[in-house]
């Protein structure tokens, strides 16, 4: 079981660290809060996933959204801000 939430930690780990790289080196200055935000729900995600994993997929759900899905907001509004930008 532990080598299971590890590899899933790791996964999630990868994902993050390139979006967040990305967000750092390509937003404005004033937007880079959003990181330690996100890091937090991404702390708070994984506990909750490490602690419902016993109990099943339904257990483990809101762990898991709160770490992927923040990951995925950033992830949007980086692509979104820059295309923007892009076009003027």
């Amino acid at each position: 079981m532990l080598q299971s939430l590890l590899q899933n930690t790791l996964e999630q780990l990868v994902i993050t660290y390139g979006v967040y790289t990305a967000w750092c080196l390509l937003m404005p200055v004033a937007w880079l809060s959003a990181v330690p935000l996100c890091s937090i729900l991404f702390a708070v995600g994984r506990i909750l996933f490490f602690k419902g994993y016993r109990q099943g997929a339904p257990a483990r759900a809101f762990g898991f959204a709160l770490t992927f899905y923040s990951t995925v907001l950033l992830f949007i509004v980086l692509v979104v801000y820059q295309v923007v930008v892009g076009i003027y």
